[in-house]
């Protein structure tokens, strides 16, 4: 009833490297009769073995209220960076753990992603 709605959130992805994407992202909320946009960026490391890691991550606004709670979260956002996130953690199927080879995410006009489980 009281919550803050999305209004509007723009996402594009680009190739970062040989084995990385940049993900740009922009979003407007609005909170009763106040509204606010924040963006941000993140920089993602993917390995063939199925590990993931955030290289880097940016977030601000030009609202101030907006800027001053991003300004707050400073250090969970920062700790964040260079976190490592393996994808094979719980992938398992009939009881089976598999594991991801050869993960590859390239981004074009589509996000693509191929991988070999064995």
């Amino acid at each position: 009833a009281g919550g803050a709605r999305l209004r509007h959130l723009a996402v594009t992805a680009a190739q970062d490297g040989t084995d990385g994407i940049r993900i740009d992202a922009a979003a407007g909320v609005r909170w009763r009769l106040i509204g606010a946009s924040a963006r941000g960026r993140a920089r993602i490391g993917v390995e063939p073995d199925g590990v993931v890691t955030v290289r880097d991550l940016r977030v601000g606004s030009r609202n101030p209220f907006v800027a001053l709670a991003l300004r707050a979260a400073r250090k969970r956002i920062r700790a964040e960076i260079g976190r490592r996130h393996d994808l094979n953690e719980g992938l398992t199927a009939d009881g089976v753990r598999l594991r991801l080879h050869d993960l590859r995410v390239t981004v074009g006009d589509e996000i693509r992603v191929s991988a070999r489980l064995g």
